[in-house]
C-alpha cells in the first residue's frame, strides 16, 4: 500500500485537545497521465 511516492499528512483542527478534530491524509504520486483522472473510490 504504502510506498516511496506516498506521505501521510496528520492535521488537528481546532484551538486545543478538548474538541479538536484530527484529519488524516493519505496522497500518492503518479507521473502517470492517464491515472489522474481516476476517482478515490476506485484507486
Amino acid at each position: 500500500m504504502l510506498s516511496s511516492d506516498t506521505r501521510i499528512i496528520y492535521r488537528m483542527s481546532g484551538t486545543g485537545s478538548s474538541g479538536a478534530t484530527i484529519r488524516i491524509y493519505v496522497n500518492t504520486f503518479s507521473a502517470d497521465p492517464n491515472t489522474h483522472d481516476i476517482p478515490a473510490t476506485v484507486s
